[in-house]
């Protein structure tokens, strides 16, 4: 006659379980992902830059000195009103030094090339 209604509870919806749940938990994680993608980028990129500078004073540091690199660490000596020909015919005697050395450098491998 009568069936018996069996009532089921209600069960707790998630909210993964609708759309606009899986809408709110992925925007969710992406606002989280982008800025934390966006800093390991930038750091890897500051960490690359701060090895290119170390390389790069390394290199400066093991050259050899050349008298314009005295010169600039002495300038305040060397800019009196006494020393200022001096140094300025020094250093013209030196730039012609190395002149000469590359246009002999240039003119020997020219006759290299010739034979």
């Amino acid at each position: 006659m009568y069936e018996p209604v069996v009532l089921k509870k209600k069960q707790p919806q998630t909210l993964a379980g609708t759309p606009a749940g899986k809408a709110f938990i992925i925007t969710t994680l992406i606002k989280i992902l982008i800025p934390t993608a966006f800093f390991y980028v930038l750091g890897e990129s500051v960490q690359n830059r701060k090895k290119l500078i170390v390389e790069l004073e390394e290199g400066y540091r093991n050259r050899k000195k050349t008298l314009y690199d005295e010169f600039k660490e002495t300038q305040e000596f060397w800019n009196e009103p006494v020393y200022s020909n001096i140094v300025s015919h020094v250093l013209t005697k030196e730039a012609q030094k190395l002149l000469n050395i590359d246009n002999l450098k240039s003119s020997l491998e020219g006759d290299k090339a010739n034979n």
